[in-house]
């Protein structure tokens, strides 16, 4: 049994946020299909074409903010790791 004693913040912060963005585009894709399927937004007749705005706004606007989200999140949540396994120990896993 290895034991992770510390994360390096800066190395979890960058990949929480590669993480956010293929997230962020997934939520994005996902928000254009289900709201023209749901609502039928691409088709009104009060604002035409604002099915497709929303839909590009929620593709580029979604991974940004994710991509953003993740990095504060990863570097804090390796800091909080780091404070809590030099006072309890750390993750123990198994290489094989």
């Amino acid at each position: 049994m290895k034991t992770i004693k510390s994360v390096d913040p800066m190395a979890l912060a960058k990949v929480s946020a590669v993480t956010g963005i293929i997230m962020g585009l997934i939520m994005g894709v996902m928000t254009v299909f289900l709201q023209n399927i749901l609502d039928g937004t691409v088709n009104s007749y009060d604002m035409p074409g604002a099915g497709v705005a929303t839909g590009v706004v929620a593709i580029i606007v979604f991974p940004i903010m994710c991509a953003i989200l993740g990095f504060v999140s990863g570097f804090v949540s390796a800091i909080v790791y780091n404070f809590v396994a030099s006072k309890i120990g750390g993750v123990k896993i198994d290489l094989k």
